[in-house]
């Protein structure tokens, strides 16, 4: 099982060039201690780097899910099962089948399995992954 296709590749990138100013309003209590503590109650204006969001799109890439971690959480009297999803993006199938070296990983953390759904957790983890910013392209191998 894998997804295949165009998928968008979406970074935050710290510029090195460019700044905003950001304003910080300090909360009225801070516990004694904090870094913060003599600006209890103000407010004041920083300089801080501009984030730059960079879109680099791979066409053909071939998508696994490698890892799936669940357990169970009690919430408000309710137990729920909850998983973790590990994923890879190749650069094709061969890359994949041939030598293993993936060119980007990350995770979806902390979903809630739904047992109502006929797809196991496996399935369930592709199902999330292909609603992922970037992913939404990618179709089932």
């Amino acid at each position: 099982m894998a997804l295949v296709g165009k998928w968008t590749k979406i970074e935050q990138v710290q510029s090195e060039t460019e700044t905003e100013i950001q304003t910080i309003t300090y909360p009225a209590e801070l516990p004694e201690g904090h870094p913060d503590f003599d600006k209890v109650g103000t407010t004041e204006e920083i300089e801080i780097p501009k984030i730059d969001i960079v879109e680099t799109v791979f066409e053909d890439v071939y998508a696994i899910v490698y890892s799936v971690n669940s357990w169970k959480q009690k919430v408000m009297e309710e137990n729920k099962t909850l998983f973790n999803i590990y994923y890879r993006v190749y650069q094709s199938k061969d890359d994949r089948l041939n030598d293993n070296s993936f060119i980007f990983e990350g995770d979806i953390i902390s979903q809630e399995v739904d047992y109502s759904l006929k797809e196991n957790e496996t399935q369930q983890a592709y199902l999330l992954l292909n609603q992922k910013q970037g992913f939404e392209e990618l179709i089932n191998d």
